[in-house]
Order: structure tokens, then C-alpha cells, then sequence
């Protein structure tokens, strides 16, 4: 119920500034100008300009994917904590809202777009009103909050895989690949989200740069979006084919045993990619079986990979070899 909630206190924003913004582009559209000024500089004179129906598409999608990114972030933020998500959700959606909105109000009626101005006194207003805004959402989403760190992880759920034999002296390594479509999907469309406006506007230079930081972005996650696990006598190393760093280490000494389980991303770890929860942490590229280490300290180390089985039985006879075991 608090999650369901917590998705309200930030959608309902996003939902209201988008309508706003949408009856605001079509009482206006006929008065805006062939080129719209959607840029100003510090003294709130025009500097940057597009076509109007980029002007009024481009708002638009501006609201909708970052009404879009708040909500899924609230979502799959299982585990992290959700009032200042949520306050800084609603905040944005007002900033955001009221800034596009004001744009094509101050445009309408202008024979020339650098005509249009914006005084800097708007500013302090329009930051008031997402703070008061941002700080009622904080205020809801702190009743009857239920705790965020999730159910306690359930040894009960693993399936114990038996010890790997080995001969003395012998060593074996085994190795997978594991690739993730959600995080494929989101650099696609973070890239598609540079690309685009990149393509089809004027813009000036900080747009650039942020559209350029976009897609910077959208290859770092593409990048991370494919792991190769290993197991070998020296424990478990996770690291990403495309980049050097990071790589993720599970030493022998801190392993007690292994098994298998079903790993559902969001349910479980409350999203893809390296993930921390109570009792537990790894990487999770998608959902299905996963290898699972219990470690020296009580916790498990998850990873999401095809032939798990054989991973953990040579893991379970390489740590029973190491602890001097029969094996």
C-alpha cells in the first residue's frame, strides 16, 4: 500500500503539470510564433531557439519521460529509502511544469521569438512553490510508511547443490557470460533520448553538453548491461567484458558454501544491476537462476547466471578442499 502510494505522490504531479502544459500548447498554439525561444540567458533575454512544434513535442516529452524515470525510480527503489525520492520527485515535476508552461506563455503573440523575455524574479517563485510542493509529498510519504529494506532473505528459498569432487592437486575453473535486456533497453532509449533532440534542434550550448552527458551515460549502462562470472580456486570474480573497472570479488576465504535459486530483479533486489539489500547483494542482469554464496559473515552474494548448478558445486568442493574436507 505505501509503495503504491509513494508512485501517487510523484505521479500525480507529473500527471497535473503534464495536462496543464498540454492545455496550456493547444489554447497557444495558434499564437506562437513560426520559432519559438525556449533558452535564456542570465538576464532572462531569449538565446536559443526552435521550431514551435519541436517547442510544444519536445515540453511535452520532456514531462512524460521524467514523470516516467521518477516513477520507475520510486518502483524499483525497493530498498532505498523513498521520502526524499519522492519529495524530490514532486519538486521536479513543479520546476519542470511551470518552466515549460511559462515558455510558450511568454512566446505567444510575439511576431519576433527574441523579443521574448523572462525575468529573473520568476526564479525565486517557481523554486517556493516546488519546495512547498516537494515538502507536502515528503510530509504524505512518511505516514503509515511501512519499512523499505525488504523481507529478511530466505535461506529456505535456496536449493543446495552438492560438492564438486576433486582429486588432490587437481583445479578446474569454470566460466559464463550473462547479458541483461532491461539494462539494453534503457541505453537505447537514453541514447535515443540524445540522439533526437540532438538531430532535430537548434539548441545552444548547455543543451549540447547535456544531451552529449545523455548519451555518455546510455554507453556506460549499455556497457554494464554484460558480465562474465568465474569461478576458479582463487572464489568468484564478476567483471564486465566492455571495461576495466569495476570488477566484483568474492575471495575463497569468504566463502562457506553455494547454492541456487530463482532471482526475480525486482521483487527481489528491486531492480537490475548491482544491488544491496538486507542480508544479501550481487548482481542482478535479469531474472531466473542465480548463483548464490553464503558468505563468512551471514550475508549472500547473488548473481544471476545460465548453469549456476555447476558453478556452485565446483565453488562447494574447492571450499570444502580449502577447509582440509574430504572430498
Amino acid at each position: 500500500m505505501s509503495r503504491a502510494r509513494d508512485i501517487g505522490l510523484v505521479a500525480v504531479p507529473f500527471a497535473v503539470a503534464s495536462t496543464a502544459y498540454l492545455i496550456t500548447a493547444i489554447r497557444l498554439y495558434d499564437r506562437l510564433p513560426d520559432r519559438v525561444a525556449t533558452h535564456f540567458d542570465g538576464s532572462g533575454t531569449a538565446d536559443g531557439f526552435v521550431s514551435r512544434d519541436l517547442a510544444v513535442i519536445g515540453g511535452l516529452a520532456t514531462l512524460v519521460l521524467t514523470g516516467l524515470v521518477m516513477v520507475l525510480s520510486v518502483r524499483l527503489g525497493r530498498f532505498a529509502p523513498p521520502r526524499p525520492l519522492v519529495a524530490v520527485g514532486a519538486a521536479v515535476a513543479t520546476v519542470t511544469g511551470v518552466l515549460l508552461t511559462r515558455t510558450l506563455i511568454v512566446n505567444a503573440d510575439l511576431t519576433d521569438p527574441a523579443a521574448a523575455e523572462t525575468p529573473l524574479w520568476w526564479l525565486p517563485l517557481i523554486f517556493g512553490l516546488a519546495a512547498l510542493v516537494g515538502w507536502g509529498a515528503w510530509l504524505l510519504a512518511g505516514r503509515g510508511g511501512a519499512s523499505n529494506e525488504g523481507a529478511p532473505w530466505a535461506d529456505a528459498a535456496e536449493t543446495p547443490v552438492p560438492a564438486m569432487p576433486l582429486r588432490d592437486g587437481e583445479n578446474a575453473v569454470w566460466s559464463r557470460s550473462v547479458g541483461s535486456r532491461a539494462l539494453v533497453a534503457g541505453a537505447v532509449l537514453a541514447a535515443l533520448a540524445g540522439v533526437v533532440p540532438l538531430a532535430m534542434g537548434d539548441w545552444g550550448p548547455g543543451f549540447v553538453v547535456s544531451m552529449v552527458a545523455v548519451l555518455v551515460i546510455a554507453v556506460l549502462v549499455g556497457a554494464c548491461a554484460a558480465a562474465r562470472v568465474t569461478v576458479s580456486e582463487r572464489g568468484v570474480l564478476v567483471d564486465l567484458p566492455l571495461l576495466p573497472r569495476p570488477r566484483v570479488s568474492v575471495p575463497m576465504e569468504r566463502v562457506v558454501d553455494a547454492s541456487v535459486r530463482q532471482v526475480r530483479p525486482v521483487a527481489d533486489f528491486g531492480g537490475w544491476g548491482y544491488r544491496v539489500r538486507a542480508g544479501a547483494s550481487g548482481l542482478v542482469l535479469r531474472s531466473g537462476e542465480a548463483l548464490s554464496v553464503r558468505l563468512a559473515d551471514g550475508r549472500a552474494f547473488v548473481v544471476t547466471v545460465d548453469d549456476a548448478e555447476t558453478a556452485a558445486a565446483l565453488l562447494n568442493g574447492l571450499a570444502e578442499r580449502r577447509r582440509g574436507g574430504a572430498v
